[in-house]
């Protein structure tokens, strides 16, 4: 589960979410984060990013994409 916003490469980080309770799952968070892209909510969206990124969740992958390339 990708995706990209503003020229980075995030992906779920499926280790943290467990999905051991209601809004655990990884595919459920993914979703909320596509869903802020769908309305446009960017505040929101770079909100989730940054905690997501600083307390779990959520891994920056955008360099790890380009030593694939």
């Amino acid at each position: 589960m990708k995706f990209n916003f503003k020229g980075k490469t995030y992906q779920m980080d499926e280790s943290y979410w467990k999905g051991d309770m209601p809004n655990t799952s990884p595919e459920f968070q993914y979703e909320q984060l596509i869903y802020c892209i769908q309305i446009q909510d960017w505040i929101t969206l770079e909100n989730r990013i940054t905690n997501m990124l600083k307390w779990g969740g959520l891994l920056d992958i955008t360099n790890k994409d380009k030593e694939n390339e």
